[in-house]
């Protein structure tokens, strides 16, 4: 019996003992306030696939003159550094039931790289219900 296999290391690494990871919250976020919805941090000797990453922002208390408010998918790599990946902003003075939303598909993680979704709001009387959440799959580097 001839068997044939491929001579190298699998194409797919996702099938290497793979891990659901999933993360949620929502939260209101009042005025001057930085609000981490959800975050995922990739551990040593492992490597992430985000499949999708999301934030959603409604106004639920009128935005003040000047107050703005950002939906925000932040990316961490191997420096301590923080890029946005994408951002989206609330305008300003937005009425009761403006909303807006992000999602971002597909972000490949090594080991001790971050995902985080996060709403944000400027000094203001204004109130933000904001929701984000990150679905993907972890494996062995």
């Amino acid at each position: 019996m001839r068997q044939f296999s491929p001579a190298t290391t699998r194409q797919a690494p996702v099938d290497r003992n793979p891990t659901k990871i999933s993360a949620h919250a929502n939260a209101a976020v009042p005025g001057a306030t930085i609000q981490d919805l959800a975050a995922y941090t990739c551990p040593a000797s492992r490597r992430a696939e985000i499949r999708v990453a999301f934030v959603s922002g409604v106004v639920t208390t009128a935005l003040a003159a000047g107050q703005v408010a950002d939906l925000e998918v932040l990316y961490q790599d191997n420096l301590p550094t923080t890029h946005i990946v994408v951002l989206k902003r609330l305008p300003t003075a937005a009425p009761v039931g403006t909303d807006r939303d992000v999602t971002v598909p597909g972000f490949f993680l090594a080991a001790t790289q971050a995902i985080t979704t996060r709403v944000a709001t400027s000094a203001g009387a204004g109130v933000i219900f904001g929701a984000g959440g990150l679905e993907g799959v972890e494996y062995d580097a």
